[in-house]
């Protein structure tokens, strides 16, 4: 492929961070490189098929290097560095080896389109996020008055109407889409050919509806390219424990007393949207009216989404009192919640346990309140085919304007050199000398790098890759693979400890679809499991293996997370949840050998992954932060942040931000700050982009930012290209409204 021979920045890694970056330059016009070690998209957020993914898993872990890069005052030296970021890796079969393999016709599996990725598909399972939607705070707090009130008269509603505004058709499943114990035995060719090409997440991912990461997607209008599930089913485990002591707590009623001990040792459902209040039986009468009254109170706090932070237009004196103690306190003391519920609340909707502070859950709980109703009925979004189809679209859309991607491909030294003194060493070089009519005449090449228009900036760089090019760039930005364990380990908490889980049958088969995506936090302390080695709760993530023609059995994708210290053998941590949840297939039973516990059947686990996975998020963007004081390290050279241990990205949008903000002061865009504005911030000026320049009818796409982050997209039907045929590339303009030419 044809390589530019000099670029405004160079990036290397295909992250979220690093390809919403990319994004947001080239749609301002700037060129850029963008390339990555790896065969793939998306870093640790990658989406891998499963012979990939079992590929992966049996690779042999590199050990750290010894030696640590080459660093001068004009050169970094990154050859040697291979940092695995993905340790402690292993996996098992339940299976026995096949006596024969049953091959298949590669052919054939390719001609099957039926799971092949499409950039926009109007499947009734799926959807796809408008790209100018927001959130309407006055009709959910309506909607949350609402439920209040009708969880207070007498009898509950029992209709469960659906949802008024739901832009999403839930797909039903046929009496043959039922999730029934397989009768047939598995074999490892079987199940390699039924979930070959299904996406595995190596750290899968949840989206709340109301979230930096939404935003930012509407605004660069990657949206187009993704499509997204609902997380319809939130689950919760109820060991024996946990009913005893709800059982004197509940209600007086024998019905609902004797309804609640039927989900003793069960996976129940836990309601997520407004409809789902009214039918589930989980809770008593006096319970929703309970749980519907802290969350209006819990909903009209004024919080600020960027600083996690509370702020109150009238003080609130509870919440004041206990701000900054734990969070359970405040269930137990001020709203006199029973057990059962505050468990809910704490592990099952804040995803933490009972150390978390106030201040954080009540965060938390309003991202999720805010996110109900926005796109449909469930304030959780899933992506389709995986995490990496994130970083897929914002790559899509870099490519569109203009960006230049290779895979398999690294920064193996960056130089660099000042650009007056090589500019007149260039300009002596590239002098030639042409004989006009008995005249010599000197001029430098029209051709060469120092005709280019100069920069505001004297610091170029000299970017050499793996493949032999060398690239001339004003920046440089590096993820964390690219460097040095030993540089980065001082900044790394956490990590992320990771099993995947390929089973038979769902946690809960009732009245599973197959478009279902659920979720379960399972907490040790409340099923009275002492283990030291991870954080409370374990996230578990479900999702269902699209039928194929090779396999028409039902198999599910299980995901475990827990957030952990210090890396160590995930098998070992997640053992006692393996115990309680799951049970191991036998190739001596033709149905499910399953434990009863009351009516629970347990999933038998046919492949098991394990993994670790360290927590990016904390990795500094400069390398003066990391102590190193070089000339070079003090320059244009910045590294990206990559995802937290938690279950959403949230966190990654303001890293990105940070650094682009940092990238456009280089490049000379206008960074003005009285008319920035963040995808944190809350505010949307969308609609109301300004034309900063109408001496000509065509304007470029810089010149019409309005600042936010990530630049607006525009529209296929607005650019006009000119100038096709000179080097450097075209540029990409805007056409001005008639009415602003003027």
């Amino acid at each position: 492929m044809d390589f530019p021979e000099r670029v405004d920045c160079v990036i290397d890694g295909t992250g979220l961070s690093e390809s919403l970056i990319s994004a947001s330059l080239s749609i301002l016009g700037k060129q850029i490189l963008h390339i990555d070690r790896n065969a793939y998209y998306g870093g640790v957020l990658a989406s891998l098929r499963f012979p990939e993914f079992e590929k992966l898993l049996s690779q042999i872990e590199p050990d750290c290097p010894k030696s640590l890069p080459i660093i001068k005052d004009n050169c970094l030296d990154l050859s040697e560095i291979e940092s695995p970021l993905v340790t402690h890796r292993s996996s098992e079969w339940f299976l026995g080896c096949d006596d024969s393999f049953d091959s298949y016709d590669d052919n054939d599996a390719e001609n099957y389109s039926s799971v092949s990725r499409k950039v926009i598909d109007d499947s009734p399972s799926t959807m796809a996020l408008p790209s100018d939607i927001t959130v309407q705070h006055d009709h959910i707090s309506t909607e949350i008055s609402s439920v209040v009130r009708e969880l207070g008269e007498e009898q509950e509603k029992s209709n469960g109407d659906g949802h008024e505004t739901v832009t999403v058709t839930e797909q039903k499943s046929d009496d043959a889409d039922k999730i029934v114990q397989s009768q047939k035995l598995w074999s490892r060719s079987k199940l390699r050919n039924a979930v070959r090409l299904h996406d595995i997440d190596i750290v899968p991912k949840i989206i709340y509806s109301h979230s930096p990461v939404v935003t930012a997607l509407q605004r660069a209008d990657v949206t187009r390219y993704l499509e997204f599930r609902f997380v319809s089913r939130l689950l919760a485990y109820i060991g024996n424990n946990q009913c005893t002591q709800q059982s004197g707590t509940v209600s007086n009623n024998a019905d609902n007393q004797s309804s609640l001990t039927n989900f003793t040792g069960h996976v129940v459902k836990i309601p997520v949207c407004r409809s789902d209040v009214f039918k589930t039986r989980l809770l008593s009468l006096h319970q929703k009216r309970s749980l519907g009254a802290f969350f209006e109170w819990c909903f009209h706090l004024m919080i600020n989404d960027t600083q996690r932070s509370t702020t109150h237009s009238k003080k609130d004196e509870d919440y004041c009192a206990y701000e900054d103690r734990p969070f359970q306190d405040l269930l137990t003391e001020k709203r006199k919640l029973d057990k059962f519920t505050q468990q809910l609340l704490i592990t099952n909707l804040s995803f933490s346990n009972q150390q978390i502070k106030t201040k954080e859950a009540i965060f938390r709980i309003r991202r999720l309140l805010f996110s109900m109703g926005r796109f449909g009925p469930y304030p959780i979004l899933w992506p389709m085919y995986g995490s990496g189809d994130l970083t897929q679209g914002y790559c899509r859309m870099s490519a569109v304007f203009g960006t230049t991607f290779c895979l398999g491909c690294k920064v193996e030294k960056i130089e660099y050199i000042n650009s007056e003194v090589d500019a007149v060493t260039q300009s002596v070089e590239n002098m030639t000398t042409n004989m006009k009519d008995g005249q010599i005449i000197t001029g430098a090449d029209p051709s060469s790098s120092s005709s280019m228009p100069k920069n505001n900036t004297d610091n170029d760089f000299i970017v050499y890759l793996s493949n032999g090019k060398k690239i001339r760039t004003k920046c440089v930005i590096l993820c964390p693979e690219c460097l040095p364990y030993s540089w980065i380990s001082d900044f790394i908490n956490h990590w992320c400890a990771r099993a995947v889980l390929i089973t038979d049958s769902s946690l809960l088969p009732d009245d599973c679809k197959s478009s279902d995506i659920s979720i379960l936090a399972y907490s040790f302390n409340a099923n009275n499991q002492q283990n030291d080695l991870c954080l409370d709760p374990v996230i578990i993530i479900e999702c269902q293996v699209e039928k194929n023609k090779f396999c028409k059995d039902n198999l599910f994708v299980v995901h475990l997370c827990a957030i952990i210290k210090q890396p160590n053998d995930p098998k070992k941590i997640f053992q006692p949840l393996l115990n309680c949840l799951f049970t191991q297939y036998d190739d001596n039973t033709v149905h499910p050998s399953s434990v009863n516990q009351g009516h629970y059947k347990r999933p038998r686990m046919l492949w098991a992954g394990y993994f670790c996975v360290p927590d990016l998020s904390s990795i500094p963007n400069n390398f003066s932060t990391l102590g190193k004081s070089e000339t070079i390290m003090n320059s244009n050279i910045f590294i990206t942040a990559g995802p937290d241990a938690t279950p959403d990205l949230d966190s990654i949008i303001p890293n990105a931000e940070e650094i682009f903000r940092k990238i456009i002061s280089i490049l000379g865009l206008p960074n003005n700050s009285q008319n920035l504005a963040s995808t944190t911030s809350g505010i949307n000026n969308d609609d109301n982009i300004s034309q900063t320049s109408r001496s000509s009818m065509y304007t470029t796409i810089d010149a019409v930012w309005d600042g936010q982050f990530p630049p607006k997209a525009p529209q296929p039907e607005d650019i006009i290209v000119v100038d096709e045929s000179v080097n450097p590339p075209p540029v990409v303009t805007i056409e001005v409204p008639q009415e602003d030419r003027n």
